[in-house]
């Protein structure tokens, strides 16, 4: 699932906080403005259990690594 697809159905603040980032900043993540680094994609992707993969946040630096 991708980042947008995931706030579809739940709080952008909520991952915003369980991030350590701000909801703006998940939005401009959403709109290409900005790309997330690897480090904040790993805090997603572990906030999302995983539900938001690594690959679909930066698919240069973790496209075909395994999400784990």
């Amino acid at each position: 699932m991708t980042l947008a697809e995931y706030l579809l159905i739940e709080d952008a603040d909520r991952l915003a906080k369980a991030t350590g980032t701000k909801a703006v900043y998940l939005m401009q993540i959403i709109s290409g403005r900005r790309k997330p680094s690897a480090k904040l994609s790993r805090r997603i992707h572990d906030a999302t259990n995983g539900v938001v993969t690594l690959e679909s946040l930066r698919p240069d630096i973790w496209g075909g690594l395994p999400n784990k």
